[in-house]
């Protein structure tokens, strides 16, 4: 595992706690996190639990290092996009 995979993982981690927090979801119901691939999947249906993960990635978004920063603002836009897809639905 690259240092790069490791601090990803690493924000990953930071922003899954701040979003189950924000949800206030302590048993990890609402979102999961699967570190595969990219380093981060959303699998969620719940139009709620993507706000909760958009609001903690945007929370956090000044800390993230400059290099992850492209990778966590695609996975916001996406999950505004399915959030917005759910709602309409």
């Amino acid at each position: 595992i690259t240092d790069a995979h490791k601090e990803l993982h690493g924000w990953v981690e930071i922003i899954g706690k701040t979003a189950n927090k924000i949800c206030d979801d302590p048993d990890y119901n609402r979102i999961k996190l699967n570190e595969q691939h990219t380093g981060f999947i959303m699998e969620s249906n719940d139009a709620g639990g993507l706000g909760c993960l958009g609001w903690a990635i945007e929370r956090h978004m000044n800390d993230i290092p400059f290099k992850l920063k492209p990778t966590f603002q695609k996975i916001l836009r996406d999950t505004k996009d399915r959030k917005d897809n759910l709602e309409r639905s």
